[in-house]
């Protein structure tokens, strides 16, 4: 290759990083905030597959991944994150574990009442509030009686979060820990 011939090449490829990062600039301005985020995490997620691979030694995987972030009015605020990663088929779910996924979400199939409820303790964070409720208020909100409220939320006492208590004045309340957010996942679908 001559001098003149490397040094056209030398300018073409210089022309086409300009060309490249100018193109990077414009998709990044353009890119709604959602995207660059799912960009980033998908980044993330796939250099720690990749990474798991090669301590692995292994040529195919999954990473499943969840992020949850949460702000709190006073300027408490919270972030959750969890990889799974799968390697081959025996890190796929046994029978007893997938028995054992499906008896946990079960509850929510069976009374829809209890992610309406849910859903009503869930309202008061978003004033920066407590996710608390009377049981009286959960009632007239969804429409239902004192005691089918009781017996739609006595399954998620103690799990999920979900607490039961009584006032100063006796007045019976339910609250709902922010820790258990992810619940809301499956509020929204």
């Amino acid at each position: 290759m001559s001098e003149a011939t490397l040094a056209d090449v030398q300018n073409d490829l210089a022309a086409l990083h300009q060309e490249l990062d100018a193109l990077r600039v414009r998709l990044t301005a353009s890119a709604p905030p959602e995207q660059d985020l799912i960009n980033v995490a998908g980044d993330a997620m796939r250099r720690h597959l990749k990474q798991s691979l090669v301590e692995k030694n292994k040529t195919s995987g999954i990473s499943v991944g969840s992020l949850i972030n949460q702000i709190r009015g006073g300027g408490g605020a919270g972030t959750a994150f969890d990889i799974v990663t799968l390697h081959d088929a025996s890190d796929l779910p046994t029978d007893e574990q997938i028995a054992e996924k499906v008896a946990r979400v079960a509850v929510f199939a069976q009374n829809p009442l209890i992610l309406r409820a849910l859903r009503c303790l869930a309202e008061p964070y978003f004033d920066g509030k407590e996710m608390r409720r009377s049981k009286a208020e959960l009632a007239a909100a969804l429409g239902v009686s004192e005691a089918e409220v009781e017996a739609a939320l006595t399954p998620m006492l103690d799990k999920y979060g979900v607490r039961w208590g009584k006032d100063a004045a006796g007045e019976e309340y339910y609250t709902w820990s922010g820790d258990r957010f992810a619940m809301l996942l499956l509020i929204r679908g």
